[in-house]
């Protein structure tokens, strides 16, 4: 009512005509209609394609072996025209999102049907990771072609998939991986840059630390003490991601980013504290050069981010500065085992105060029970390794039981305190 009330005062001033009038009505009646419908009706399409290009592989596979070889072929390739079929409808047509979700779903497993098919028919060689990558590569076009933000999120879960199949391999390094990535990012950074808050822009801020750090494994030669290192590296990459300047007004897409971020950096720092870990990682072995050359890449990468970030903030948080401060710790190592151990205790203690601080400060009950909670967590591991009285460690944990609830009483009263003072107004 508002909106067509202010339209009705630029008309009768004569500063938009009538037509323009009813034009600007119409794209904001039909920009606030809810989207929950297409949402839906897009989900439904999507998991009905999957269903029935399950069922004509599960039909087929019934009587597959009546058929000769040329029906077996014919068959093979069937549901492959037959979706793309539909995709040429869906683009000649410019049918609705919904359209072309589900047929962008129903070729995608289509593909990689008919490659299955065909290789079992005529005994064609091949390993799985190279069924995979072909796979994976064949649909790729998908993703610009109908714009499918499925075929995004279902061509990086199989690379992820294929770059998995390489784990701590002294032979390969899946290399396709970084290919699948940057073939998916120009589409994923004009989604984040035209619909920010979309749940496709959601969705892949979670999935791509996650990918990623799944993904790692395959790049990596054996399972050295550098993995703490090289984790701790891509966990600094994904929080600094989180903060750079083109997420600044758009937390949601972020929340994957600086989730991811924050567990594998408290994990690490939590396995780091025990010396044990050093000393199995030494035994093992520091790093292979393809590590260090991997691990070079994301620590500059993550040092790259966190300098963009304080020239835009002036302000360098204890996480963001982990960049810098593991790599530091980790290399003390050379010197002794324990040493690491003993840093890595006293960086988890300070960023458990320095959280405890800014929880305090920004009167946020979230970041200050999260910075308790991290002290809670160094205290059972220590309980595990340290030759304590149960008597002792009984008292540690009351201590502990008791800051969490004097803590959150005392920051519960500040912002009741908070609440009552008058704020001032303008005249």
């Amino acid at each position: 009512m508002a909106l067509r009330k202010e339209l009705g005062e630029l008309v009768a001033h004569s500063i938009i005509s009538t037509q323009t009038a009813q034009d600007i009505e119409r794209y904001y009646a039909a920009k606030q209609q809810p989207a929950n419908g297409n949402l839906l009706l897009t989900i439904f399409g999507i998991v009905g394609s999957a269903l029935v290009g399950l069922g004509i592989i599960l039909i087929f596979a019934h009587n597959w072996d009546d058929f000769t070889k040329p029906v077996k072929t014919g068959l093979a390739f069937l549901p492959l025209l037959l979706a793309q079929g539909l995709a040429a409808f869906c683009i000649l047509k410019k049918k609705s999102t919904a359209w072309k979700e589900s047929a962008a779903t129903l070729l995608f497993f289509a593909v990689g049907a008919s490659i299955a098919l065909v290789a079992q028919i005529y005994n064609l060689p091949g390993n799985l990771p190279a069924f995979i990558c072909t796979w994976a590569l064949l649909c790729l076009p998908l993703v610009y072609v109908l714009q499918s933000q499925m075929s995004v999120i279902l061509t990086l879960i199989f690379a992820t998939w294929y770059a998995g199949q390489f784990s701590f391999s002294h032979s390969q390094t899946p290399w396709m991986y970084l290919v699948f990535i940057a073939a998916l990012l120009p589409l994923y950074l004009n989604r984040l840059k035209l619909e920010p808050n979309s749940n496709f822009v959601t969705v892949m801020g979670w999935l791509l630390p996650v990918s990623a750090g799944l993904a790692l494994t395959g790049f990596l030669q054996e399972a050295g003490l550098s993995t703490l290192l090289l984790y701790m590296a891509l966990c600094c990459l994904s929080y600094n991601i989180s903060n750079l300047p083109v997420f600044a007004k758009n937390h949601r897409a972020a929340t994957g980013y600086r989730a991811c971020g924050l567990l594998g950096m408290v994990i690490i720092l939590v396995i780091s504290s025990f010396h044990g870990a050093w000393q199995i990682g030494l035994y093992i072995g520091i790093a292979r050069d393809n590590d260090l050359y991997v691990c070079s890449i994301l620590l500059i990468s993550a040092i790259s981010c966190a300098v963009i970030i304080y020239r835009q903030t002036r302000a360098a948080s204890i996480y963001m500065l982990m960049t810098l401060l593991f790599p530091a710790l980790f290399y003390t190592v050379l010197l002794s085992d324990i040493l690491p151990a003993i840093a890595a205790n006293l960086l988890l203690l300070a960023t458990s105060i320095l959280t405890i601080k800014r929880g305090i400060d920004r009167v946020d009950f979230k970041v200050l029970n999260f910075g308790l909670l991290l002290i809670a967590l160094q205290v059972s591991c220590r309980f595990f390794d340290l030759d304590m009285s149960f008597a002792l460690r009984g008292l540690m944990f009351l201590a502990v039981g008791a800051g969490f609830f004097t803590a959150n009483y005392a920051l519960a009263k500040k912002k009741k305190n908070n609440t009552l003072i008058p704020q001032p107004h303008e005249n």
